[in-house]
């Protein structure tokens, strides 16, 4: 019995592949008011359509109808262009040979509703196009609504919105999958929108392309892809959406916003247009390389993860939100963490012309250097969580530069700080709340070299007797062999102190009155008296 039926079901495809060599019989569809897609009154001709077939929607109706299937169908192909037509499947399934055609100047609409597409299709059979408003200068548009395609259908559905099958220019295209529906694929491109809504997924084997439209996934819905090829614009929105693929390029004309718990994630990727990762629990998670040659925001407590990644333009983490990563982290450009966000990597790299800007917030980090580039403002830099064999260590070398700012602050470093002869510490004195503040805290050891260089904020002006505490160590070794103060006036002048001051060797200096020229003369000419006196009285 078992045997008997394996046969059926084998004859069944091969009389399927036969007839998808053939060319297919175009079968219309003939009632307006809709009905039963089965019933072959419904069809000119007197036939429903059959496996060697193509349906075809095409009455010029003015308004909408709906044909419904009361058992399973198998057709060639189905193909739509001036209705506005909704298959309703009524839990059966629709098998296919070629595919789905939704292309009109006047525009046509597609819905498929609760059902299956392809249930038995096999892996090795011809690949099934789905167009829409793919051919240049029609539209069209096409809703799956709680829709599944067979697990078979992975390496046999290829998705055309807006976009040519052919390259020879497409139209206006729309496909939007909701109220759950789980269809899989080969590859998507669109140049049109592609939109996701109610828990509804795509699982494609190679590609999906965005041309210059729109991809939306939104409630809890995802895509996944190998690959991830965006010129368009990329919006994610809602808890549980996601955007997945093992590899991801956005060009410079597309954008990704990812806001209310979305999440995209990749093995590599090159993102050279603008990301926005925006609220709690939305997410980007890169898990391998990634360049960014655009802007990079995360803010309102959103969180970013990745492994080997570098900021080629700028990286602004705010309010409260997080960017973790793991292995090595190049700035190339500017990175700027400010009001409560935190940003982690077990080896920090800021190279020449990159900055790190840190406003009050936290840096943990086993390892920085500024290879050149420079690290600027207030907070503090520490191990923290950061996994790895040493503590923090921040070295400044290759001519870079350590700065609290324009605006002055104090900057904390627990673990040690190492300065080369060619780096330069930059500190800015800004006010009176700077005085007697150390402005460089380090916890452990201090190796210095290289140039200090104080700057005055604004039209600061110190007076006598000013002393500012600029640094700080548990243990100092060496010390800075340059020096680059500014100027405060006729009179005045610099001198620098080092002292212990509970159990911590510090470095500050101090603003003192120096000796006035006519002084200088008054004494000499006093002195010169007093030295012709006593020869004039030894002489006598």
């Amino acid at each position: 019995m078992k045997t008997t039926q394996g046969l059926g079901i084998l004859t069944s495809f091969v009389f399927v592949s036969c007839a998808s060599v053939a060319q297919a019989t175009v079968i219309d569809w003939n009632n307006t008011s809709g009905g039963d897609f089965n019933n072959d009154a419904n069809w000119v001709g007197g036939t429903a359509p059959g496996a060697s077939d193509s349906a075809s929607f095409n009455t010029g109706a003015d308004s909408a109808y709906t044909a419904s299937l009361s058992e399973d169908v198998n057709v060639q192909g189905v193909s739509v262009k001036s209705d506005e037509v909704v298959i309703d499947l009524d839990g059966h399934n629709l098998e296919m040979q070629d595919g789905i055609s939704v292309n009109s100047h006047s525009g046509g609409h597609l819905t498929l509703r609760n059902g299956e597409l392809n249930r038995y299709r096999d892996d090795t059979d011809e690949e099934i196009k789905i167009l829409i408003g793919s051919e240049s200068g029609t539209k069209g548009s096409l809703v799956l609504d709680g829709m599944e395609t067979g697990r078979s259908a992975f390496l046999g559905m290829k998705y055309y919105v807006g976009f040519s099958d052919t390259d020879s220019g497409g139209g206006e295209g729309s496909l939007e999958l909701k109220n759950k529906t789980h269809i899989t694929g080969y590859s998507t491109h669109v140049d049109g929108r592609l939109a996701f809504n109610d828990q509804s997924t795509m699982s494609l084997n190679e590609d999906v392309q965005l041309r210059n439209g729109v991809l939306e996934i939104n409630s809890g819905s995802w895509l996944t892809a190998e690959e991830a090829e965006l010129n368009g614009k990329v919006l994610m929105d809602g808890d549980n959406s996601s955007l997945s693929a093992h590899y991801m390029n956005l060009t410079e004309e597309g954008t990704i916003s990812i806001t209310n718990g979305a999440r995209v994630s990749a093995e590599f990727g090159s993102y050279y247009g603008k990301v926005v990762i925006d609220g709690k629990n939305s997410s980007m998670d890169m898990w391998d390389t990634a360049y960014f040659g655009e802007d990079l925001i995360i803010q309102n407590g959103a969180t970013m993860t990745g492994s080997y990644i570098k900021i080629g333009k700028s990286l602004t983490i705010e309010a409260g939100s997080k960017f973790d990563e793991g292995s090595y982290f190049f700035i190339d450009g500017t990175t700027t963490v400010k009001n409560g966000a935190s940003l982690s990597s077990r080896e920090l790299i800021v190279r020449s012309g990159g900055v790190l800007v840190m406003e009050d917030s936290d840096v943990d980090v086993n390892i920085m250097q500024t290879e050149g580039g420079k690290v600027q403002g207030s907070g503090v830099i520490r191990a923290g969580d950061v996994p790895g064999e040493y503590s923090t260590i921040v070295w400044n070398n290759d001519g870079g530069v350590v700065a609290t700012g324009e605006n002055g602050g104090t900057l904390t470093i627990k673990g040690e700080y190492w300065q080369e002869e060619s780096a330069t510490l930059q500190l800015t004195l800004g006010d009176w709340g700077s005085i007697g503040d150390f402005m460089v805290n380090v916890e452990d050891e201090a190796r210095l070299d290289g140039i200090l260089k104080i700057d005055l904020w604004e039209t600061f002006k110190p007076e006598v007797n000013d002393e500012f505490s600029l640094f700080s160590a548990s243990n100092i070794s060496g010390m800075f062999s340059h020096f680059e103060l500014p100027d405060i006036g006729p009179y005045l002048e610099w001198i620098s102190k080092s002292r212990v001051v509970e159990g911590m060797e510090t470095f500050s200096i101090k603003v003192i009155r120096a000796p006035e020229p006519y002084t200088l003369v008054l004494m000499t000419i006093s002195l010169a008296g007093f030295a012709g006196a006593r020869r004039f009285r030894k002489a006598a």
